[in-house]
Parts: structure tokens; C-alpha cells; sequence
């Protein structure tokens, strides 16, 4: 008798349950895209590209390289001094989520309700460090040192060789410039 009455039990719960689980069927499609903002006028850095011997590791040389060619926009390998003042990356790149949702109440197949949200947030490089005031990065605030005093051949351009040895210069710590004392 006592067995009946827990299997009794235990039946009249898995009705219950079978008799709530078809009133609240509903099928929910969440759809999220998150994709870089377009800026104007700048380009993304991407810093796998960087590594132009392909061997994993950034060395200074590479990234020298590398944004010298970006910063010179008219592609004659030389950085003139319009090209030096422009701002050609963009460091605060914006990042843009768009977020759809799709509810079908009754599993018909149609939707009942919809909704869609937008954030935008920021996403840094570590070129920020650079950009002083966050509206893009030039080479002049880059190499942060003046156009004619990287042109050390007075050619009115600044080559790569003129490039690379401001930018290793530039990220000379300070201290290696002090000049030592007996």
C-alpha cells in the first residue's frame, strides 16, 4: 500500500509538470554581432603584420619598419613633412555590438517579439601611449621629436634608415642617456 501511494505520488508530479511545460514553449534566437567602427580617414593597425621575418616575436626593427611604411600614405618610401603632421592610425579604434532577439511564444514559427540593442565601447592599442590627445596618431607624435632633426642627410624627406634610428632612439630608456661620473 505504501509503495502505491509514492508511485501514485510520483505520477500526479510528472503530470503536473508535463501540463506547465507546453503553456510556457517558446523558442529564443539571440543573434550578436560585434565588428570594428569604420573611422574615416585612418587605418586599423594590425599587429600580426608586423612580424615581417614571420617568426613569432616583434622586434623593434620590425615595428620601426612597419609604421614607417604606414605613415607614409603616398607609398614613395619617404615620410614628407605633410605626411609627417598627419594623423594615419587611429589608436581608440570603436567597437560596435549589435544585439538581436527573436522570441516565438507560442512555437508557431512566427515572431512575436523582437528586440534590438546597440553598445558601442572602446577597444586600446598599445600605440595609445603615443597619442597624446587620442584623435589619431601621426608620426610626429610618434617619434615625438621634430621633422628636421630626424632628416639627417637635409634631404627635406626622412628615409627608413633616418626613421628606424629615431624610433630606437625614442625608446632608449632615459636613463641610458645620462652620461656617467667617476
Amino acid at each position: 500500500m505504501k509503495l502505491s501511494g509514492k508511485v501514485l505520488l510520483a505520477s500526479a508530479a510528472c503530470v503536473a509538470l508535463m501540463s506547465v511545460a507546453p503553456a510556457n514553449a517558446e523558442t529564443v534566437t539571440t543573434k550578436t554581432v560585434v565588428h570594428q567602427k569604420v573611422v574615416p580617414d585612418t587605418d586599423k593597425v594590425n599587429f600580426s603584420a608586423f612580424d615581417i621575418n614571420h617568426d613569432g616575436v616583434l622586434s623593434m626593427d620590425e615595428v620601426g619598419e612597419k609604421l614607417f611604411y604606414v605613415f607614409d600614405t603616398d607609398g614613395n618610401e619617404t615620410i614628407e613633412n605633410l605626411e609627417f603632421d598627419h594623423r594615419q592610425v587611429m589608436t581608440i579604434i570603436p567597437m560596435e555590438k549589435d544585439t538581436y532577439t527573436y522570441v516565438d511564444w507560442d512555437n508557431d514559427g512566427d515572431v512575436d517579439e523582437s528586440t534590438y540593442t546597440y553598445q558601442t565601447f572602446f577597444q586600446q592599442s598599445g600605440l595609445m601611449r603615443f597619442d597624446n590627445n587620442m584623435d589619431g596618431l601621426s608620426p610626429a607624435e610618434f617619434i615625438n621629436e621634430g621633422f628636421l632633426a630626424l632628416d639627417d642627410d637635409k634631404s627635406t624627406v626622412i628615409e627608413l634608415d633616418e626613421w628606424k634610428e629615431a624610433y630606437q632612439h625614442s625608446m632608449r630608456p632615459s636613463a641610458a642617456e645620462q652620461e656617467r661620473y667617476n
